[in-house]
């Protein structure tokens, strides 16, 4: 990337849209100006509505917006000739759009044409860091996942509804849920929304057809998406069988110099509040071998879902571009 370049970050206001502005000044980005831009919802601060936005003014719009913000606005975003990077999922399994995640899938894109590219779910971009070098060297097959997935996924709405369900609840008052199905504090929630015919609910689908475009349809994955009561992090177990046999050395030392990637030993196992805040990698540790069935291994692994799981992929995709 050369020049100084323009950037629209729309859904400013948000968790994650505060994380990539921050994470665009850390990084060696060479900047003109950031426009802060909110959805149609007033903002308590100081981000413009997207509405009365001239794309033309900007070289790159990042989206981490709700799907209808999305799916109104980046088509006015690509005919003003900006570039798109889509974090709401609108884009994300759409034909011809390219679903990245830099780590493993980079080379897929055009850097000097590609006008919009989408970046998936945090759990398939926790997944597809972990299980691209083992596919590489290993063959994969039997991949399964569950994810305890933190409150903040579903914002700001969500990191209040568990802050003041646990305040209540500590005080002996009754609460009551607008955001969640059901109470979050002190409580596990598995996702179950739009349910198919399957038994896989929304979200979980969205993980399953990713995992397929991201591989080009080299892995399948059976998923279970999990809410807990935590604020920020996000962590997964996930199992899967070796094609070709695997010591479990081998799978440490291809996880230990995987891009992206901290490896903890066994005793001192990573954690999504201690170890994955505010950082960029996602930390593996708690790597299994069954000894009755050698091709099987688990591994656990966890991330910041408001920082790799998206703003920091975002960023990085937006780094793969050329002007």
């Amino acid at each position: 990337m050369s020049g100084l370049i323009n950037i629209a970050v729309i859904g400013a206001n948000t968790e994650v849209g505060g994380t990539a502005i921050a994470l665009l000044k850390e990084r060696a980005f060479s900047i003109k100006r950031i426009y802060r831009l909110a959805d149609n919802v007033a903002s308590e601060d100081d981000a413009d509505l997207v509405a009365d936005f001239d794309f033309s003014k900007v070289d790159i719009a990042f989206f981490f917006t709700d799907i209808a913000t999305a799916r109104k606005y980046i088509p006015k975003a690509i005919k003003a000739g900006c570039r798109v990077i889509d974090a709401s999922a609108a884009y994300s399994c759409a034909p011809d759009v390219p679903l990245i995640v830099p780590e493993v899938n980079a080379d897929t894109i055009d850097a000097s044409e590609q006008q919009i590219i989408a970046s998936p779910s945090c759990t398939s971009i926790q997944l597809s860091v972990v299980l691209k070098p083992i596919l590489e060297a290993y063959g994969l097959t039997n991949v399964s996942v569950a994810s305890y997935e933190a409150v903040s996924d579903k914002g700001r709405a969500g990191i209040s509804e568990l802050a003041s369900q646990t305040a209540e609840l500590l005080n002996g008052q009754s609460v009551e849920n607008s955001v969640f199905d059901k109470q979050i504090a002190f409580n596990v929630l598995p996702q179950h929304s739009d349910v198919d015919e399957n038994g896989n609910g929304n979200s979980e689908r969205k993980v399953i057809e990713e995992m397929h475009l991201i591989f080009a349809n080299e892995i399948t994955v059976m998923c279970n998406l999990v809410y807990v009561p935590i604020f920020y992090g996000n962590s997964c177990v996930i199992n899967f069988a070796t094609k070709k046999k695997a010591k479990i050395t081998d799978i440490k030392k291809l996880l230990h110099d995987a891009p992206g990637i901290i490896v903890m030993e066994d005793e001192d196992c990573p954690t999504p509040r201690v170890e994955s805040q505010e950082q960029d990698a996602v930390f593996v540790g708690r790597i299994k071998n069954n000894p009755q069935e050698p091709h099987m291994f688990s591994v656990w692994a966890v991330t910041d879902n408001t920082r790799k799981g998206a703003a920091l992929n975002a960023v990085q995709i937006a780094e793969l571009l050329n002007f």
